[in-house]
């Protein structure tokens, strides 16, 4: 009950990963894979002209190297 209590007293501040890593839309796969292993991240804000255009995963990088995660 006391984790429950504490956890509602918390902020997206007090538990966010920071700082931000980024990573542009013109960038290679590779490149966006060689950043999360360096860093030991799952995913990263793709930005262009410091506005979010998106988000990558590792996940999204799995599926593009079996074709269309869409089709």
């Amino acid at each position: 009950k006391k984790a429950l209590t504490d956890i509602r007293q918390k902020k997206i501040a007090d538990i966010m990963s920071k700082p931000v890593i980024t990573i542009s839309p013109d960038d290679d796969i590779e490149s966006a894979a060689q950043k999360m292993l360096e860093k030991k991240i799952d995913r990263l804000c793709v930005t262009e002209n410091n506005r979010l255009v998106g988000i990558i995963t590792r996940e999204d990088i799995v599926w593009s190297l079996g074709g269309d995660k869409d089709a």
